[in-house]
């Protein structure tokens, strides 16, 4: 075997397709894959997965997915060279004289090797593809007619068929499975069942219990949850229970029987209800990721200073990552998942229900009105328009996390990306006058709304009364407060980009 120097071309990026099949015919094996511009289209995202439609001319055909995979190979041209064999009866030829047409081959004389390339991508179809489903149905004698002409238009249709009582109704979901590829799915018993003890197969560490050795239990133990959750409903709950008690002992009137929680703030805190430690999961996890030491104290300091927090504000302001937050928040405070503090982290022993000062901490659910083209400048997080089909795309079982695009105005000046880093951090958690929402959904604490407008309508709400009640829908606040907040805050964005395009033009 010899190699030709002069040929070799290693600097040719090419892409491999493994086909799923024998190919006969290019032309019609391109056309399985949607043409070379659909490839060409594919291969430019690295993310796309490309599609293989057996049945191109039906539109209800599911497409086998191929995945990107990263390779190091090269392609090779390799020329054979043979002496010109007599005929002979293919019975008296070997086998490795044979060509491909089965027909005696001379002797190999000579074996030459070129490089045509290498290869960097290949697509490598290993999902399944037995998502399929036929355009039939069945006739009162059993037998099975195709219905594809008449559920898919082509031509210029009449309006006849709207009247026709007798259509076809063929309607696909846009997705069978939400998974392509084999999975490992492990069967889970009933509570009311793992009481019966029997052999031991799988054993769930949380009851003790044991379940059979024909049944499939779980192969792992349930991840055990280190953060504390508040709802506002327990919350509520231990309200009344507290007024309850102290109508029947005659230290206070009878406001238990009220449909919200009164919450004055004259009534001191439900200590039973709010959490005062976390639990021995997260102070061990703690120790374990090596946080006790710096970034645990930055982190206590600021819980000091600003009680209710969110993430947002905590990530720009103690410089700490997603990674050190996750172990280090459970360990300092508590979760509101719904109420006027919702989303937002509360530190240990803090009741914000029975403290209207803490009327500064509740969560605004701010979103932009689509007003002046304003949807054109800020993106949402989520489109409903421009999706795509979860198939289409690399890990399609696996959640995506919507990244925002954030927006930073500097008064024109792009050099500076140190101050344009920070204005971004600030704009995830804070509105001033000048800074623009980097998603058309927000949500804001009242004391990170930087509007002059907005400050002094909360100095200007009472600070203690017996009137003075919270609420799950308002909190601290007076009914509307967060009606005019919005309609302070999207009057403020459309003067922004108004004057932003008068200074254009």
């Amino acid at each position: 075997m010899t190699n030709i120097q002069g040929q070799h071309n290693f600097n040719r990026d090419l892409v491999c397709i493994e086909y799923p099949g024998v190919v006969k015919n290019v032309d019609k094996m391109l056309d399985t894959l949607g043409g070379l511009n659909t490839i060409s289209s594919i291969v430019s995202q690295k993310k796309r997965r490309l599609e293989l439609r057996f049945r191109t001319d039906d539109v209800f055909s599911k497409p086998a997915c191929g995945d990107r995979i990263s390779t190091s190979a090269l392609l090779l041209r390799i020329k054979v060279r043979r002496k010109v064999a007599p005929t002979l009866p293919r019975s008296e030829c070997n086998v490795d004289e044979e060509n491909s047409d089965g027909e005696c081959a001379g002797e190999v004389v000579s074996c030459e090797t070129t490089v045509v390339g290498k290869i960097t991508t290949v697509y490598k179809f290993s999902s399944m593809c037995d998502f399929q489903y036929l355009p039939l149905i069945t006739d009162s004698v059993g037998k099975s007619r195709c219905i594809y002409e008449d559920v898919v238009p082509y031509g210029v249709k009449d309006y006849s068929w709207i009247m026709d009582p007798d259509a076809p109704l063929f309607i696909l979901p846009p997705s069978f499975s939400r998974m392509d590829a084999p999975q490992n799915y492990s069967f889970r018993r009933g509570k009311e069942d793992a009481e019966t003890p029997a052999n031991t197969q799988s054993k769930s560490s949380k009851s003790g219990s044991v379940f059979p050795k024909t049944v499939i239990g779980r192969t792992r133990t349930r991840r055990s949850l280190h953060t504390i959750f508040m709802s506002w409903h327990k919350l509520w709950a231990a309200r009344q229970q507290a007024n309850n008690a102290a109508a029947a002992t005659g230290e206070e009137n009878a406001e238990g029987s009220s449909l919200e929680p009164s919450c004055s703030s004259s009534m001191t805190s439900a200590c039973d209800i709010i959490p005062t430690k976390p639990q021995e999961t997260a102070v061990r996890l703690l120790r374990i990721k090596f946080l006790c030491g710096e970034p645990f104290i930055r982190l206590q300091k600021f819980l000091e200073e600003r009680p209710v927090t969110s993430k947002n504000a905590l990530i720009a302001i103690t410089k700490l990552t997603q990674d050190q937050l996750k172990f280090l928040l459970p360990s300092v405070a508590y979760y509101f998942i719904n109420g006027p503090w919702r989303g937002t982290w509360a530190r240990f022993g803090y009741d914000p229900s029975a403290n209207p000062a803490a009327r500064q901490y509740q969560t605004l659910d701010f979103r932009l009105r689509r007003t002046g083209g304003v949807k054109s400048k800020i993106k949402a997080k989520r489109s409903s328009v421009n999706c795509s089909q979860p198939y289409k795309f690399a890990n399609c079982s696996r959640p995506k996390i919507p990244i925002l695009k954030k927006m930073a105005m500097i008064g024109g000046n792009e050099d500076n990306i140190e101050e344009m880093s920070t204005i971004d951090k600030e704009s995830m958690y804070i509105y001033r006058p000048g800074l623009v929402p980097p998603s058309m959904q927000m949500f804001y604490q009242y004391c990170d709304l930087q509007l002059p407008e907005i400050q002094e309508m909360l100095e200007n709400l009472p600070k203690s009364g017996p009137d003075l009640v919270c609420t799950e829908q308002n909190g601290w606040l007076p009914p509307g407060f967060d009606d005019k907040c919005r309609d302070l805050i999207n009057h403020n964005v459309a003067l922004y980009f108004l004057e932003r395009s008068s200074r254009n033009e």
